[in-house]
């Protein structure tokens, strides 16, 4: 079972996922103290784990690519990896 290679999100991007509000790279960068945002990227899939002090400011981000990919798989990945760390999806 592959475990996501979770870290802090870094300033310069690996690619231009989104320029939404809550998804773009300048701010998750800005955020990711606040609300501990953590990010992982296998095959060029943006996952985001938010683990802020209240409940309504921790969960998963919907994940993210700028090109075609299985969201089944991708939903799937971050399941096992919750289930590997002991936490909910």
């Amino acid at each position: 079972m592959l475990k996501l290679d979770w870290h802090e999100p870094n300033f310069i991007p690996q690619r231009n996922f989104s320029i939404a509000s809550d998804t773009s790279t300048v701010n998750l960068y800005i955020l990711r103290k606040k609300y501990n945002i953590e990010v992982a990227e296998p095959g060029g899939v943006l996952f985001r784990r938010y683990n802020g002090s209240t409940a309504n400011r921790r969960g998963c981000g919907f994940p993210l690519s700028d090109k075609n990919f299985d969201l089944n798989a991708a939903i799937e990945l971050l399941k096992a990896d919750s289930d590997l760390r002991g936490e909910t999806l």
